[in-house]
């Protein structure tokens, strides 16, 4: 529910479109690399306590999460909006 609330105070802050776009484009790719490296992290630990089931499931995590990176830049990209965030 924050999400919503933070995207609809960037979108009654911008003077218009194509920066609220911009905005939303830019917290959706931070989150999604935070989480990213999150679950590197986690999968790393997980490899160096042994625990090889736990790791593989954080690997395909991250992985799911830099496709989502990649359909949302995709996506963002067919709407005319800059994609490179980092």
């Amino acid at each position: 529910m924050d999400i919503l609330l933070t995207t609809m105070s960037i979108l009654a802050q911008a003077g218009d479109v194509g920066s609220a776009i911009e905005a939303i484009k830019t917290l959706i790719f931070s989150i999604a690399a935070v989480l990213c490296l999150g679950a590197l992290i986690v999968g790393a630990i997980a490899f160096m306590r042994g625990d090889i089931s736990v790791g593989l499931y954080s690997l395909v995590g991250a992985g799911v999460l830099a496709a989502g990176w990649l359909i949302v830049g995709y996506l963002f990209q067919e709407s005319g909006v800059d994609t490179m965030v980092f």
